[in-house]
């Protein structure tokens, strides 16, 4: 029996014991006549990537803060289901000085911690001095300088330097609030608080089990609406296909990053699954490295490359088509993205040119050192067969992502390569600081190589400027020098998925997959 037909047979017998038991409890017609039948008490949902911990202070990683955001709360949210609107919670109200270098917040009172203290304005601003000076959160909190409680029911976080978007970096589960007591309390003990978290969310944590899951109960002290299940399960099932085919038996209600591959199916053929996709932050893209004795250190290579490449087909290779083209080194979805870009043309004959007119009319070897998950692999081999259409023969060396790192991202050790850059916070400077500024060097830094010293002023400039018609002016600046010098070359930006039951509420794909699962109901 084929796959999809013996999925086809599970989904026509779940329907015929769905339809039974919604008979046997009665019907809802017109409001008169309720069903009987009770919400379940439990919900599951499954990601295909644990945790590194559950500390949410000590790393700025989208997959961990998922394990986390049901149990921690910041100051700040994104609005469910809107990305772009940010709301108070945990702070009552906030106030931005004039000049950017403060933020004043009233903090809510009566919030309890799971471990029964009463938050205070002392644990807001241990958390956030906390996650400040962790070594893996800079990315986000670069510019920030420290916190203080003046009082009672007042913080004012300080800043290093005004930064338009710094709500945005508030509203990440980074800068949750954490007891203080118990984070003290574990030093004390020898034991890890990523392993024994305590936070003031709508779900406290009950266990984790690594490999396999982790369980969370509802928090009966809430501050606000209660959880809307006794108990909310993680589940850790590492292959997409197999978490397609739990969701469609009914082991699990939301499937965290389904197989795209699934995404006709669960559409056209199961009724009670809904496929939900949105445009994502992050992008896959070419770099190369441009110093050296690289062939890539010459510009014409690296247009003639631009030009060979039909980056339809590697949408297409990569993330079987469900994604958008870029013009630019940014995702459409991030603020500073330059919709008046178009990148080089598709163009074989002008590439063959470029290439003879650098001195390399035959063509020239190179090699590609690649991660090796499926979707870089796929890609690669694609690029590779077309490039050998203008003679460039990239041999391809699959290696395991710490190898990567190691080698492309901090050594320099490589000719050209691909990757996905996440842009976890939407906004330009998350993504072309780190990426043209010659001071970011290092892991997701400056990886091709070049700088310009008027680059490196107009990032600066749009960093701390409060001004977001100014900000765009500068980013198109560097934008378009990333264009005029090919530093990469932008393909596409992969759609963000979750498959989840019909009779699941509050879910909603994000743009960098951030799931709070606190939001989720049984209809």
């Amino acid at each position: 029996m084929g796959k999809h037909l013996f999925r086809r047979v599970i989904s026509i017998l779940i329907l015929v014991a769905l339809t039974i038991s919604l008979v046997a409890c009665g019907k809802k017609g017109d409001g008169s006549q309720q069903s009987t039948q009770a919400k379940p008490t439990t919900m599951t949902m499954a990601i295909n990537a644990e945790a590194s911990g559950l500390d949410p202070n000590m790393q700025f990683d989208t997959v961990s803060a998922v394990w986390q955001q049901g149990m921690f709360e910041g100051l700040l949210r994104e609005k469910n289901g809107d990305s772009l609107t940010i709301e108070p919670w945990l702070a009552e109200s906030y106030e931005i000085a004039s000049d950017g270098m403060t933020i004043t917040f009233k903090i809510k009172q009566g919030v309890k911690f799971h471990n029964g203290e009463t938050m205070t304005t002392e644990d807001v601003a241990f958390s956030y001095n906390r996650a400040i000076a962790a070594s893996g959160t800079s990315t986000l909190t670069n510019t920030m300088d420290h916190m203080e409680a003046v009082d009672a029911d007042t913080c004012v976080l300080y800043m290093k330097q005004s930064y338009l978007p710094v709500l945005k970096c508030l509203t990440m589960c980074t800068l949750s609030i954490v007891s203080k007591k118990a984070v003290e309390e574990c030093e004390k003990n020898g034991t890890d608080f990523a392993r024994n978290p305590v936070g003031t969310g709508k779900y406290k944590f009950v266990s984790w089990a690594s490999g396999d899951r982790a369980t969370y109960e509802r928090f009966d002290d809430y501050w606000g609406e209660k959880a809307p299940c006794e108990t909310f399960v993680l589940r850790y099932i590492s292959d997409s296909t197999t978490g397609g085919l739990a969701l469609e038996n009914g082991e699990i209600d939301v499937l965290y990053g389904p197989n795209r591959a699934d995404a006709k199916h669960m559409k056209e053929d199961l009724d009670y699954i809904t496929f939900n996709s949105i445009a994502g932050a992050g992008y896959t893209f070419m770099f190369f490295n441009c110093v050296g004795d690289s062939p890539f250190a010459d510009l014409k290579v690296r247009q003639a490359v631009a030009m060979a490449l039909n980056r339809s087909d590697l949408m297409t290779a990569g993330v079987e088509g469900i994604g958008t083209l870029i013009e630019c080194p940014l995702a459409p979805t991030i603020d500073g993205y330059d919709h008046s870009q178009k990148w080089y043309p598709y163009d074989v004959e002008a590439a063959k040119k470029l290439l003879a007119e650098a001195g390399y009319p035959n063509g020239f070897s190179c090699r590609a050192e690649i991660c090796q998950q499926a979707q870089y692999k796929a890609c690669a081999e694609a690029a590779q067969a077309q490039l050998r259409a203008i003679g460039i023969d990239m041999q391809i060396d699959l290696v395991e992502k710490a190898t990567f790192l190691a080698d492309v991202w901090q050594g320099g050790n490589f000719d050209v390569s691909l990757y996905l850059a996440n842009c976890a916070v939407q906004d330009a400077d998350f993504e072309l600081y780190r990426r043209y500024h010659s001071g970011v060097q290092g892991k997701a830094g400056n990886l091709s190589g070049l700088s310009d010293p008027e680059i490196d002023a107009y990032l600066e400039r749009a960093r701390a400027s409060v001004d977001s018609k100014e900000r765009a002016e500068l980013y198109a600046k560097v934008i378009q020098w990333a264009k005029d010098n090919c530093v990469s070359v932008p393909f596409y930006t992969a759609n963000m998925n979750v498959a989840y039951n019909n009779a699941v509420g509050g879910v909603y794909a994000h743009p960098v997959n951030k799931f709070n699962f606190a939001d989720f109901y049984w209809k």
